[in-house]
């Protein structure tokens, strides 16, 4: 998925979350005609369950920018209701991220072997697992919709895989590696029944270990270590929820 489409995904979602804000809020003046969208109760269950698909955009030092772009990123939680919408969970996540074609198609300009073109498939996987705490929110007078934001700790699993290097005397210096991370998220969650519903998410994610582009050889074709820092991305799509258990 291109930028302009993740733009254009966003700018969809949030144009709908005007909309129906301001269904809320405008009152019926023919008192004939039934609420389309009538009150929902607010419910008191013990869990909940998310689930979100989104897409990962590199941001931090500019050799991690410039060296991959996201292909998608799946994250889960189970959470449990503490006081007033607070709640604590468990968290995990998948990010995929894949080399930029720019890297690849200059890759093929520098003389490498039919052995090393399978570098056009190097990628960057992200195995992250955490301590979620947040909250849900009601807004509006019908109870229709949640604002929910979190924030996880925890650690991260990191994989690159099929890089090489153009000088046969030179080796991959890593190939995978733990961190610390954390991870800040905000949903805005239209409900369908009082206790499940769906909607537009983004999220930041930090690992700690700063992005290193000598240790994968991607200096060979212009990625160089300028502004190094902690390996940062955005990442935005859609989340569903799903509570049950009452209280």
């Amino acid at each position: 998925m291109n930028q302009g489409y993740k733009y254009l995904f966003l700018l969809v979602f949030t144009v709908g979350t005007l909309v129906s804000l301001a269904q809320d809020t405008i009152p019926l003046t023919d008192t004939s005609i039934a609420p389309t969208n009538p009150i929902l109760p607010k419910t008191n269950n013990l869990f909940s369950a998310r689930l979100s698909f989104t897409s990962p955009n590199p941001i931090s030092n500019k050799a991690f920018n410039k060296s991959f772009v996201g292909i998608y990123q799946v994250d889960g939680s189970m959470n449990m209701s503490l006081y007033k919408g607070i709640y604590v969970g468990v968290a995990f996540s998948y990010a995929s991220l894949k080399i930029n074609k720019n890297l690849t198609g200059a890759m093929y300009n520098v003389g490498l072997t039919p052995a090393q073109t399978n570098e056009a498939n190097a990628s960057m996987s992200i195995y992250n697992a955490a301590i979620k705490i947040g909250g849900d929110f009601y807004i509006g007078e019908k109870n229709r919709m949640i604002l929910s934001p979190a924030i996880s700790v925890g650690q991260s699993y990191v994989k690159y895989s099929s890089f090489v290097c153009k000088d046969s005397a030179k080796h991959i210096q890593i190939t995978d590696f733990k961190s610390p991370y954390v991870q800040t998220d905000i949903s805005m969650i239209f409900l369908i029944e009082p206790n499940w519903g769906i909607g537009p998410t983004i999220s930041y994610s930090l690992i700690k270990r700063n992005f290193d582009p000598t240790e994968l050889c991607l200096e060979d074709w212009g990625v160089n270590k300028s502004n190094s820092s902690a390996t940062q991305y955005f990442s935005f799509g859609v989340v569903c929820h799903y509570s049950f258990g009452k209280k």
